[in-house]
């Protein structure tokens, strides 16, 4: 019997022996001849004498292993929609409120009472919340696809990621023109990848970085080839993240109550961002690792395979770019 369980299951019996009654049973994990844990029903009927001393115990163990495996899935599942259907609620409410209320500013002020600067502010904040919006539905149908459909699908072509790296860097710094983001791709970075859904890989790196880096300092992306693999980095000095936290980093809705607010402002996700790297990045056959210290600040690395190199009739010479 598991440690765990045996104090339990023994006091139960005791008491029940002590008793009246003349059935018992009780679950258990019990362990295997190939030392796997096994969940059991055990159930015994108390035969007592004329004056109710228990004289013998007969019963029966039945494995309910998978009973067992089902419950708990159907309990996660629950938990889950719950707290799936909670975030979302709460988090589309925001963005639709702004869309609302500057649509009725709109509205009662009319086209001719409106100054052209109102007119461009509303139109700005209904364009910024409506994009905000369809980012978390493309973030739910994501998260759809890897739980009900095994996966991400991709359409893999030949893809240079040093362009798709400048990409994402010059749409981020659009969005902050007030941080710096370096880019440095060491060599080449051709490969047969999806690099749209890298690109997005990236954005929500490169993103995360943003936000919960140190303000004054900059953002490292890097890229370079490694053995059989493509590397990409992205790194941001600041404060690490809490060992708690880092364990449950990659976990669909992993933002707590607590940790939705930063900074005196209210992240803008669902919490489903670095789920997604996460499922893009395994769908490629890669790997993607964390390490947070107060030292050397938060790296993110995304290791993707290569796909085999021709054979080359003359060497081909390195080049290297940097860009700020």
């Amino acid at each position: 019997m598991h440690d765990d369980d045996r104090d339990r299951v023994v006091d139960r019996l005791v008491e029940f022996v002590a008793s009246t009654g003349d059935v018992w049973s009780e679950e258990y994990r019990f362990q295997r001849a190939d030392g796997s844990w096994a969940h059991v029903l055990d159930r015994g009927v108390l035969a007592r004498d004329d004056e109710g001393r228990p004289v013998r115990m007969i019963g029966s163990m039945m494995d309910v292993t998978e009973r067992t495996r089902q419950m708990e899935t159907m309990v996660e599942e629950a938990r889950f929609r719950e707290r799936f259907i909670g975030i979302l609620g709460h988090d589309l409410r925001n963005p639709l409120n702004a869309i609302v209320l500057s649509a009725r500013a709109q509205k009662r002020r009319g086209p001719l009472e409106c100054t052209p600067e109102q007119h461009r502010q509303h139109a700005q904040r209904i364009e910024a919340s409506a994009t905000r919006m369809g980012n978390m539905i493309a973030d739910l149908l994501d998260l759809t696809r890897a739980r009900l459909a095994g996966g991400i699908p991709l359409r893999k072509a030949p893809t240079d990621l040093g362009a798709v790296c400048q990409q994402v860097v010059d749409e981020l710094a659009a969005a902050h023109p007030d941080r710096a983001v370096a880019v440095d791709v060491d060599g080449k970075a051709e490969g047969e990848w999806d690099a749209e859904r890298l690109a997005q890989v990236l954005s929500n790196l490169v993103g995360n970085a943003l936000e919960h880096g140190s303000p004054d300092a900059p953002v490292f992306l890097r890229c370079w080839a490694k053995g059989e693999h493509q590397v990409l980095e992205v790194q941001n000095p600041g404060n690490p993240i809490p060992d708690d936290l880092r364990e449950r980093l990659f976990d669909p809705f992993r933002q707590g109550e607590g940790e939705r607010e930063q900074g005196g402002r209210r992240n803008s996700g669902l919490g489903l961002g670095l789920f997604i790297v996460k499922e893009i990045v395994q769908a490629h056959g890669g790997t993607v690792e964390v390490t947070s210290t107060q030292k050397e600040g938060t790296t993110f690395t995304v290791r993707l395979p290569r796909p085999p190199r021709p054979k080359a009739k003359a060497k081909a010479g390195k080049g290297r770019t940097r860009t700020a």
